[in-house]
């Protein structure tokens, strides 16, 4: 189909209303599509639109028609040298006009100008029309992210483990990477905290920023050995719990296996799978030898 007119421009806090808007209307249409049932809005917490926004507002982007109207959005955070974009949502009214491929050029031209080196994203594993619009810009399918969810109780305090305190050096994940925008609107916006130990970090959200009410959400931990990833995953379920929070949600890299042996000795069960798609240097980089989970959606 022809294209059509249509601006980029940074995302503002007045445009989050409209973004919600494309974005419930776009995932909806693409849920029905492929379950047979579209599904009622809001699909996406509020909290997720403004805290994504607020986390890196260098990489959340909007298309707009030429009477200023909204009609796609991106959102994308730049953890150091390592990206990633999602959700991605436009307009089912100009679907398949180029929208997105607008949003997707800008989106990277931004993250690499700003020394992103490997950008990922997570997309529907059911759905081979996202996979040929991310593989037209260099992507490639060759990853999974599994999203795993499991019934917290408390659990005693663990020893050496610190709360919303410096995050230690993540360079044995990946060089460069960096987490301070995300620990910092978590205690910022009172939507979370962040524990870290001598060799590793997770950060908690309480409030339904992903999840919806009564759920804790761990949108990014990584650990240099075990013993530091159980400390990080007892002090979070223990404060999820003390919330009177009922379910933990984490989406773990596939090649991350020693990570999913222990969220399954811990009680996790695997709960939806995705394809990862990745563009960049050193794109294998989580299978290594640490404990390591991160949202990409």
């Amino acid at each position: 189909m022809a294209g059509i007119e249509v601006r980029v421009r940074p995302m503002e806090a007045s445009d989050l209303a409209a973004v919600a808007r494309v974005t419930d209307a776009a995932f909806g249409r693409i849920i029905g599509q492929l379950t047979g049932r579209e599904p009622a809005a809001p699909l996406m917490p509020p909290l997720l639109h403004s805290t994504r926004l607020a986390t890196d507002p260098a990489g959340c982007l909007v298309a707009c028609g030429t009477e200023g109207d909204v009609t796609g959005a991106i959102y994308s955070i730049a953890r150091g040298t390592l990206g990633w974009f999602g959700p991605l949502a436009v307009s089912p009214a100009v679907q398949g006009r180029g929208v997105g491929q607008m949003l997707i050029a800008a989106c990277l031209e931004g993250l690499r100008g700003r020394g992103v080196r490997l950008i990922g994203l997570e997309t529907f594993a059911e759905s081979p029309l996202h996979v040929h619009l991310y593989a037209k810009f260099g992507f490639r399918p060759s990853w999974t992210g599994v999203g795993f969810r499991k019934s917290i109780a408390p659990v005693p305090p663990p020893g050496g483990v610190r709360e919303g305190t410096t995050v230690p050096d993540l360079g044995f994940v990946y060089e460069g990477l960096d987490v301070g925008a995300e620990v910092a609107v978590a205690a910022g916006h009172a939507i979370g905290t962040t524990f870290t130990t001598d060799g590793g970090v997770a950060i908690c959200h309480f409030a339904p920023t992903f999840e919806g009410a009564g759920a804790g959400f761990l949108p990014f931990v990584a650990a240099a050995t075990q013993p530091d990833f159980r400390r990080l995953f007892d002090a979070v379920e223990g404060a999820c719990a003390d919330r009177r929070l009922t379910t933990l949600t984490v989406h773990v890299p596939g090649p991350s296996w020693q990570t999913i042996d222990e969220l399954v000795t811990r009680g996790y069960r695997a709960e939806r799978v995705g394809v990862r798609m990745k563009l960049g240097e050193n794109p294998n980089y989580d299978g290594g030898d640490f404990f390591y989970a991160d949202n990409w959606l």
